[in-house]
């Protein structure tokens, strides 16, 4: 990937280039996913991307998640390929406290990124975690 020195930097464009990186199915999720949509007070060190298939190369920087993507957990936000609201909050309600998870949900709620009925089944299976 080349990008113009003197052309203004796009926000992301790290998640874009390791996307590239990973393949044309490669997606920003878990942690990367919440910091594109601006969600819960996570600031990941690395890159999550998923990808549907194992891949074989390695980056020190970046941390390849393997599960089957359907189309309607993917989406394109400010350009970057990411899981959708919805499916991120769904893959981290595992690695974080249910607090901060919690506090996710409520923010994509009053942005507008999930509905109130899906809010609540994810507020659910946090619980239930």
């Amino acid at each position: 990937m080349y990008r113009f020195r003197d052309f203004p930097a796009k926000p992301f464009e790290d998640v874009i280039e390791a996307c590239l990186w990973a393949g044309p199915d490669a997606v920003a999720s878990h942690d990367t996913a919440l910091a594109v949509y601006g969600l819960g007070e996570v600031t990941p060190p690395v890159i999550h991307i998923t990808v549907p298939r194992r891949l074989r190369k390695r980056r020190d920087s970046v941390i390849v998640h393997v599960r089957p993507l359907v189309p309607k957990d993917v989406t394109v936000r400010d350009g970057v390929p990411v899981t959708t609201p919805e499916r991120t909050l769904r893959d981290v309600t595992t690695d974080h406290p249910a607090e901060l998870v919690q506090d996710a949900i409520q923010e994509a709620e009053l942005q507008g990124l999930v509905s109130r009925r899906v809010a609540e089944t994810i507020r659910i299976e946090v619980s239930d975690a």
